[in-house]
C-alpha cells in the first residue's frame, strides 16, 4: 500500500474524486483508441489523464501509485510520439495498468476512511512488462549491490513491529552499501489526550536531521477488544531515519516532544544496537510545519485512535454554523437557475401586454402585473445572491495545498523557492475551487521547473539565491483574476520560434514574422516544450495544455507576461460562477447570440466607410488605435443578412480575451440580461464558437459564444 504523508485527509478525499474522474475518463478513451488506433488527441487525452494522476499522487506521497502511473505515461508518451504502434497487446497492458492504478487509488480509500484491509497489489511485475514494452532495461532486472561485508540482512527486534517488502528492501539496499539508519519507537503517553498535539507532527521532524525513510505503527499491549482502554494509545509510532547529524543531535530533537517516550536504535551492517534514552520529555511540543512532510510514510492507527477519543473541542458547541451536502446545493442552485428563467418568461409576457393594452381597466391591470414582475425580480435576485454566497468558498482551501508541494518541487530540483500566497480569502465558487486546482498545479510547477533558476545562476544574474513564486488571488468586477507569478528567468521567444521550427510547427519566415506575445503564448500547444530533458517535474509539454483546456472549459481565460530575465505572470480569469452570467444579447446572420458580459468592453455604431481593409483582415480606428474587426456571421458561417448587408452604420461589439482584443461586427444589439446557462447536446457540443445555450423568455434557445474560441477563428480566417 503507497503511504499517507500529510495529515490533512481533505487532501486524500479530493485526489479519489478527481482520480475517479479520470479513471472513468481514461477507459471510454481507451475504448475509442482501440476502434482508432492513429487518434492522436485520444492519446493525447489518455496521457493528460494520467499526468495529472501521477503529479498527484507524488504531491500527496503515494510513491506506489506515483511509480506506475510514470511508468504508464512513458508508455503513452511513446505511442504520441510515433516510438511505438497501438497494438492488441500494447492495449491488454495499458488497460491492466488503469486496472492496477484503480485497486491502488482505492487502497488509499480503504486505509483513509478505515472500511477494510488494503488489497495492495504487487505492482513489480507489471513495471517489469511496461519497461520491457518500451525495450527499456528494467532497474529490477539490474545485477544487485554488493553487501557489505559481515552484513546478512535486516533482522528488527520485536519492538519496532514488521516491516512491507517495498520497505524492508528500500533499507537493506542503502544498509548493504553501507549506510546507517536510526529507528525511532515513540511511544505515545496517556498526557496527550485532549491536548492540540498531532503525532503526525513528528513526521517533518526528521527532515532536521536527515530523510525520513519510512515510518509506519507498532503494537501497542493487548489486541483483545476486552482489554481495550479508551484513555490508552494501542499503537506507538515508528520511525526510520537516515541521519545527516549525529545520534546524539537526533536524540536531542525527538526527546523535545512531551507526552512521549522516545526508544532509539542504530540500524548498519553490523546489526541492530539499542541506544540510551528514551524518558517521557517534558519540553513543549514539537511545531508541526505544513510544508513538510515525508516521501515515504503510512498512517499510523495511533492518530486514529487519538481523534476518536481526543476531548472534543468545547467552542464548536456554540458553532453557528452546519455542514450540508454539496449535491443539495447543486439542486437549489438549479431550482433557482429555473427560477430565473421563469422571472424571464413572465417579464417577457409583461412586455407584450404593455404594447397591446394600455388604456381602461385591462391596462391597470397590466400596470398591477408590471408591479408584481419587478417585485419578483428583486425577490429572485436576492435569493440568487443567497445561494451563490452559499456556494462560495475561500480559494485558500486550494492555495494550502501548494507550499509543501513547492518545497518539494525546490528539493526535487535543488532551488530554493519561497512562495508568497495573496488574497487567500478571494471567494469563489465551489464548483470552480474543484476544477481551478489541476491548472494551478501545472502553472506552480511549471513555475518551479521552467521559470525559477538554480541558485549558482540566480547569483551570477545578481539575483538573490531564493526565488520567489506568488500565488495570487483577487476579485475584478464579476470575475476572479488568480495569478502565479515568479522571479525567474522569464519566457525567451527566441527560443520558443527556435524549437517551433525544429518541431515542425512552424516554417522559418513564419517564425520570423510572428509576434514575440504570439510566439510566447505557443506554450499552450499540445506537446510544446522547450525542456532538453523529460524530469518528474516536468518536460513533456502536457502541463500548458491542460491549463488552457480546463479554464476554457470553465468560460475563462488565461493570459501570460513574461520579460526576459525579469519572470512571467501567468493570469487566469475565471467567472465567480458557472451556472449564470450576465450576457449581452445581440442579433447576427438571422440568429440571436449571447456574448458573456465579461468580455465586453464596449459597444459602438461605426460607419461602413471607417472601416480599413488590410490584407484580408478588416480594422477600425478606435481612439487612436488599430482594432481587427470581423463579421459574427462569417465567423460562425451564417447566411449573410441583406438588411444589415445595406447599413450605413455597423454595430460592433469590442470583445478582449487573454490580453487580445478584437471587435465583433453583428446586425444590432438587444439589450443585457442574465442567463441561466445550459450545456449542449453531446452532437452539438464541438460547434466551433459556442460554450453553451440558453432559454429566452419566449422559450426560445440561444446559444452562448466562447470569446477566446472566436478570437481563434477570427485568427485562422485572417491567415
Amino acid at each position: 500500500m503507497s503511504d499517507f504523508s500529510l495529515d490533512d485527509p481533505s487532501f486524500y478525499e479530493d485526489f479519489l474524486v478527481e482520480a475517479q474522474e479520470h479513471f472513468e475518463l481514461t477507459e471510454q478513451n481507451f475504448l475509442v483508441l482501440e476502434e482508432n488506433p492513429g487518434d492522436l488527441d485520444i492519446l493525447n487525452a489518455i496521457f493528460r489523464s494520467v499526468h495529472t494522476i501521477k503529479g498527484a499522487s507524488g504531491f500527496l506521497g503515494l510513491a506506489k501509485v506515483q511509480s506506475l502511473a510514470h511508468i504508464g505515461e512513458n508508455v503513452l508518451d511513446d505511442l504520441r510520439k510515433g516510438r511505438m504502434t497501438v497494438t492488441a497487446d500494447v492495449m491488454e497492458l495499458l488497460f491492466e495498468t488503469i486496472d492496477t492504478l484503480k485497486i491502488l487509488v482505492n487502497d488509499v480509500g480503504v486505509s483513509l476512511r478505515k472500511q477494510g484491509t488494503p488489497a495492495d497489489p504487487d505492482t513489480s511485475s507489471l513495471l517489469l512488462r511496461l519497461e520491457a514494452l518500451r525495450g527499456g532495461t528494467p532497474a529490477a532486472a539490474a545485477a544487485p549491490s554488493a553487501a557489505a561485508p559481515g552484513f546478512k540482512g535486516l533482522q528488527l527486534p520485536a519492538r519496532l513491529g514488521e516491516l512491507d517488502s517495498t520497505s524492508r528492501k528500500v533499507m537493506e539496499d542503502l544498509i548493504s552499501q553501507g549506510g546507517t539508519l536510526v529507528a525511532i519507537r515513540a511511544e505515545l503517553q496517556p498526557q496527550i489526550l485532549g491536548t492540540a498535539f498531532n503525532p503526525l507532527s513528528m513526521l517533518p521532524m526528521a527532515d532536521l536531521v536527515g530523510k525520513l525513510i519510512h515510518s509506519s505503527h507498532a503494537m501497542n499491549g493487548p489486541t483483545d477488544l476486552d482489554a481495550f482502554e479508551s484513555n490508552t494509545f494501542h499503537f506507538d509510532l515508528v520511525l526510520y531515519i537516515q541521519p545527516s547529524e549525529t545520534v546524539e543531535t537526533v536524540q536531542k530533537i525527538f526527546d523535545g516532544v512531551k507526552h512521549v517516550r522516545m526508544e532509539y536504535f542504530l540500524l548498519g551492517p553490523e546489526g541492530v544496537q539499542e541506544l540510551s534514552g528514551g524518558s517521557a520529555a517534558v519540553a513543549a511540543p514539537a511545531p508541526a510545519p505544513v510544508t513538510a512532510a515525508p516521501a515515504v510514510a503510512q498512517p499510523p492507527a495511533a492518530e486514529a485512535n487519538t481523534r476518536k477519543t481526543a476531548t472534543p473541542d468545547k467552542s464548536e458547541k456554540g458553532s453557528d454554523t452546519i455542514r450540508v451536502s454539496q449535491l443539495k446545493l447543486d439542486a437549489f442552485m438549479n431550482t433557482v437557475a429555473e427560477l430565473i428563467i421563469c422571472k424571464t418568461m413572465i417579464s417577457h409576457v409583461v412586455e407584450r401586454f404593455e404594447v397591446e393594452v394600455t388604456e381602461g381597466p385591462a391596462g391597470d391591470l397590466v400596470k398591477e402585473l408590471r408591479k408584481s414582475s419587478v417585485y419578483l425580480d428583486q425577490v429572485s435576485k436576492e435569493i440568487q445572491a443567497s445561494v451563490l454566497g452559499i456556494r462560495m468558498v475561500p480559494v485558500k482551501t486550494i492555495f494550502s495545498k501548494f507550499p509543501r508541494m513547492l518545497r518539494d518541487l525546490a528539493k526535487a530540483s535543488g532551488k530554493k523557492i519561497e512562495l508568497q500566497m495573496i488574497g487567500e480569502d478571494t471567494e469563489i465558487d465551489k464548483s470552480l475551487i474543484e476544477e481551478l486546482s489541476d491548472p494551478l498545479i501545472h502553472l506552480i510547477r511549471n513555475s518551479a521547473d521552467h521559470g525559477v533558476e538554480s541558485p549558482e545562476a540566480r547569483l551570477k544574474s545578481g539575483k538573490p539565491e531564493t526565488g520567489v513564486v506568488i500565488l495570487r488571488a483577487r476579485h475584478e468586477g464579476d470575475s476572479v483574476l488568480v495569478e502565479i507569478e515568479d522571479d525567474g528567468k522569464g519566457i525567451d521567444p527566441k527560443i520558443i520560434r527556435a524549437k517551433a521550427v525544429e518541431k515542425g510547427l512552424l516554417s522559418q519566415d513564419r517564425a520570423e514574422a510572428m509576434s514575440d506575445e504570439e510566439a510566447i503564448n505557443m506554450i499552450f500547444l499540445p506537446g510544446f516544450s522547450t525542456a532538453a530533458t523529460v524530469t518528474d517535474i516536468s518536460g513533456r509539454g502536457v502541463g500548458m495544455d491542460v491549463v488552457r483546456s480546463n479554464v476554457r472549459r470553465l468560460n475563462g481565460h488565461v493570459a501570460v507576461q513574461s520579460v526576459v530575465g525579469k519572470g512571467s505572470i501567468f493570469t487566469l480569469k475565471l467567472p465567480l460562477t458557472l451556472a449564470i452570467i450576465d450576457a449581452l444579447l445581440m442579433r447576427s446572420g438571422g440568429q440571436v447570440f449571447a456574448l458573456p458580459g465579461t468580455a465586453v468592453e464596449e459597444t459602438l455604431l461605426v460607419t461602413r466607410e471607417s472601416i480599413s481593409h488590410l490584407t484580408r483582415r478588416k480594422a477600425i480606428n478606435l481612439r487612436g488605435e488599430v482594432l481587427g474587426v470581423t463579421q459574427l456571421r462569417e465567423l460562425l458561417s451564417f447566411n449573410d443578412d441583406q438588411t444589415t448587408a445595406q447599413a450605413e452604420e455597423l454595430p460592433v461589439v469590442v470583445i478582449s480575451t487573454a490580453g487580445r482584443r478584437m471587435g465583433l461586427i453583428v446586425d444590432a444589439f438587444i439589450r443585457r440580461q442574465e442567463m441561466v446557462i445550459k450545456p449542449l447536446a453531446p452532437y452539438l457540443a464541438s460547434l466551433p464558437g459556442i460554450s453553451g445555450a440558453s432559454v429566452m423568455g419566449d422559450g426560445g434557445v440561444v446559444l452562448i459564444l466562447d470569446p477566446a474560441e472566436l478570437m481563434t477563428l477570427a485568427v485562422q480566417e485572417a491567415l
